[in-house]
């Protein structure tokens, strides 16, 4: 899937095994509750972007996802809302770019566990709890 813009699910969507390229400031969107974005690849390479993924919503799954950084000056998945899940996702060192922020946080109790994220901040809880299922590396 090489989409014209951003790509956007509201609630009970599902987004698996696409290959997205980054086309606007932010690829994925998410406003709403029990999405599923599973086994996608996010590509940066043809353009500039803030964010892979801006989730506000409740309930969302973030499930094996490859994010691969090119110039982005923002959080690679930034999350707005509560009881999300992010496991098993990768965003690898992106040579002479990297990510200011991996997972970042702006509401209390998410899920996130298993995650190998590079980035300047790799995970930003945003001075709120949340539920590390461990297995998380920073690179």
């Amino acid at each position: 899937m090489s989409p014209s813009g951003a790509v956007y699910l509201s609630n009970n969507d599902r987004l698996e095994h696409n290959r997205l390229y980054a086309n606007f400031d932010v690829v994925v969107i998410v406003r709403g509750n029990g999405n599923a974005l599973i086994d996608n690849v996010i590509d940066g390479a043809r353009g500039e972007y803030t964010s892979a993924v801006n989730l506000t919503g409740n309930c969302n799954v973030l499930l094996r996802n490859t994010v691969l950084v090119h110039m982005l000056g923002g959080a690679v998945l930034h999350v707005d809302g509560t009881a999300n899940t992010l496991d098993a996702n990768v965003v690898p060192p992106g040579g002479d770019s990297s990510a200011s922020y991996g997972i970042r946080f702006r509401q209390a109790g998410n899920f996130y566990g298993n995650n190998r994220i590079s980035a300047a901040t790799p995970y930003d809880l945003g001075g709120v709890p949340q539920t590390d299922w461990g297995g998380n590396i920073s690179y």
